[in-house]
């Protein structure tokens, strides 16, 4: 009876023990999964050359085959929130009519995923799109849907932003408009 006691005694003691010990490591790994999500990456980093002032050259298709409205407009870059997220104020003119706006592009380090976040003083609704950005970090490609209000229903959106060098940049935008996509959009972005 006496040794079954001891037995006993010893296995809780080992059992407690270990219990104790991998809590420990979950601990640990959990610590360390956390600190990587929130540390700005090489990404984040691409993201903060994009701070500053641009100006903007923008050119509006309405539909497939028309001609291209243009316009001008300027674009502040900042980065928020310790480095993980990039802002972009927009103001402009569209139709003759002011323009504000606002981009907010994240990197999720566990996703591997680029989020970009749409808004503007045009309508109250908001773009969402997720996307990839090359190896080399010149190109960023997205793809998502914004509402339309005419037809009542979401449209396919892609766009593609390229650094042409330092202090350039060309934005692209693609809908889908009746199964066929056409070139919405094109800023060129130049740092002032």
């Amino acid at each position: 009876m006496r040794r079954a006691a001891v037995l006993l005694i010893s296995i809780l003691f080992i059992s407690i023990t270990l219990i104790a010990q991998e809590e420990q490591v979950n601990q640990d790994e959990m610590m360390k999964v956390w600190m990587e999500y929130m540390t700005p990456s090489d990404v984040h980093k691409h993201f903060q050359k994009l701070e500053g002032t641009w100006t903007t050259d923008i050119k509006f298709w309405m539909a497939p085959g028309t001609e291209p409205t243009s316009s001008t407009g300027e674009a502040v870059g900042e980065m928020i929130l310790g480095g993980r997220y990039l802002k972009f104020t927009h103001t402009g003119n569209y139709m003759n009519m002011p323009m504000e706006g606002m981009s907010l592009e994240s990197y999720d380090n566990s996703k591997k995923e680029l989020t970009s976040i749409w808004i503007d003083n045009m309508g109250t609704g908001m773009m969402v799109l997720k996307g990839t950005i090359s190896d080399d970090f010149k190109t960023l490609e997205y793809s998502g849907t914004i509402f339309d209000p005419m037809s009542k229903s979401d449209m396919k959106v892609r766009q593609v932003s390229k650094m042409l060098d330092d202090n350039k940049m060309q934005m692209e935008m693609f809908m889908t408009y009746m199964d066929q996509e056409f070139k919405n959009m094109e800023i060129i972005f130049t740092r002032k």
